[in-house]
């Protein structure tokens, strides 16, 4: 079995540096390996082939020789593993192939070559979804790591350990994090079967579960406010609302299934297709509001139902993403599906998107006494204003009632001033057009009984008191 040595050449010239080297051993062969580690004599002790960090050496010093020694013991390490690796081969193996193994750069047969190998594998047979798994875990392993490949004997337990450490630290959840995992152990587990390595069950110790997350559905009345929403001046958000539409009225089909729709899988009034996840047959009646939305684009120059893949000399599957991305991000635009909300219920626009949906919120987090939040319905504007003009507790400027989607603001007592009345009035306005209410008008109406029916806008608010 071959040894390895580290050595110290001083220099020739005194008072600077020399150079260590390390010396590989096998079968009276000796080969050298140049470090770029360059130290003093009085830096390093000879009996017991250490660098020596004294007292007195100031910080800067200091800090490179710390990290020499912890680079030398690393890369003692590998010298080990690869020495382990061909040991354990069946050919044999001289100094000079271990220095080679050692010295080879990023791609030297180790795992990552190995996992950046099984991904081009899986492209040219056609199994691109699970290559794009593979390269989504191996990137966030890279961004752990780094560059430098990993033989084999190195992936290990502790390793793993500190990887799942890394990514709590960046704020990565545990599914994620579970996906990465997985998808990682799978790639190890193939290096397995193809005997390039034993079985270490470097997995065993980090998460590789499923947690269960909270339900996150939309009610069906913001299903129809969206569905009635008038997009006729934003067609790639109608786009993005009629595709979104069109995979709840199929039962939630996925994105990449609506993608692939062909045009003669509607025969006689039923939609019939295969999963492409799973290659499950699946049979649906083809609906009304189905050929609405397939009958608004124009698809007669591509063989599918939907206008998502429509260039047929360009890679279909990256229409696809593309148009996912595009659509997912749409759909997720707050301001324009805000929209759909009338005034008469101030609420957050849920975050939609395919294979991502979130629960509906309030756009107001102060919260009642009774338990209700202010901004659920229109009866607290009131309260809303409070908090705007004059602080949480103290009575409202006035009596606020929303028609429709006009505000009319009528003043609680003849002594309010024009210019507190007309402040409550614009800063409505302002936080009504902020939470995109679309509001026709905010207007007041004097309490004077003669002047009841006399409504003014905000630049010509009236108080009978001035």
């Amino acid at each position: 079995m071959a040894t390895v040595k580290v050595k110290f050449r001083a220099s020739s010239v005194e008072m600077k540096e020399g150079s260590l080297y390390y010396q590989v051993i096998h079968n009276r062969l000796v080969r050298q390996l140049h470090t770029g580690y360059r130290l003093f004599p009085s830096e390093w002790d000879a009996g017991i082939s250490e660098v020596v960090v004294a007292s007195g050496t100031e910080e800067g010093r200091r800090n490179y020789l710390l990290s020499m020694k912890t680079a030398i013991a690393d890369d003692l390490s590998r010298l080990r593993s690869v020495i382990a690796r061909l040991e354990r081969s069946d050919t044999g193996y001289t100094a000079d192939k271990v220095v080679e193994v050692f010295s080879s750069p990023a791609d030297c047969g180790g795992f990552l070559s190995f996992a950046r190998q099984l991904i081009q594998e899986l492209k040219k047979i056609g199994k691109r979804r699970t290559a794009e798994t593979y390269t989504t875990a191996l990137n966030s392993f890279l961004r752990f790591r780094g560059e430098r490949d990993l033989l084999f004997e190195e992936v290990d337990s502790n390793l793993m350990v500190e990887y799942e450490t890394f990514l709590k630290g960046i704020n990565v959840c545990p599914n994620s994090s579970s996906f990465y995992m997985r998808n990682l152990r799978a790639i190890y587990n193939r290096a397995v079967e193809r005997e390039l390595t034993v079985q270490r069950y470097p997995f065993k110790h980090v998460y590789t579960g499923v947690d269960k997350t909270v339900k996150r559905a939309v009610p069906l009345k913001v299903i129809r406010r969206i569905r009635d929403l008038d997009l006729t001046l934003s067609p790639v958000l109608d786009y993005a609302r009629d595709l979104f539409m069109f995979s709840f009225y199929t039962r939630g089909m996925a994105f990449v299934d609506m993608a692939y729709l062909k045009k003669k899988d509607l025969q006689n009034g039923v939609l019939v297709y295969r999963r492409q996840k799973t290659g499950q047959q699946l049979f649906i009646k083809w609906e009304k509001p189905m050929q609405e939305i397939v009958g608004k684009y124009d698809t007669s120059a591509t063989p599918y139902l939907l206008p998502i893949i429509r260039d047929m000399d360009t890679d279909a599957r990256k229409q696809y993403k593309n148009a996912a991305h595009l659509v997912n991000d749409k759909l997720k635009n707050r301001p324009a599906v805000r929209a759909c909300h009338t005034a008469d219920k101030l609420c957050r626009a849920p975050r939609l998107g395919f294979h991502r949906k979130e629960q509906e919120h309030s756009d107001f987090h102060h919260q009642r006494s009774d338990g209700t939040r202010f901004g659920e319905y229109h009866a607290y504007l009131p309260c809303l204003i409070r908090h705007i003009g004059r602080g949480q507790g103290q009575q409202p400027y006035s009596k606020i009632t929303v028609i429709g989607r006009k505000i009319c603001i009528i003043p609680a007592h003849r002594t309010d001033s024009k210019k507190a009345i007309r402040k409550m009035a614009i800063e409505t306005e302002k936080l009504c057009n902020l939470k995109h209410l679309f509001l026709r008008e905010v207007f007041c109406k004097c309490k004077d009984t003669q002047k009841s029916n006399k409504r003014f806008t905000i630049n010509e608010i009236y108080c009978p008191s001035e």
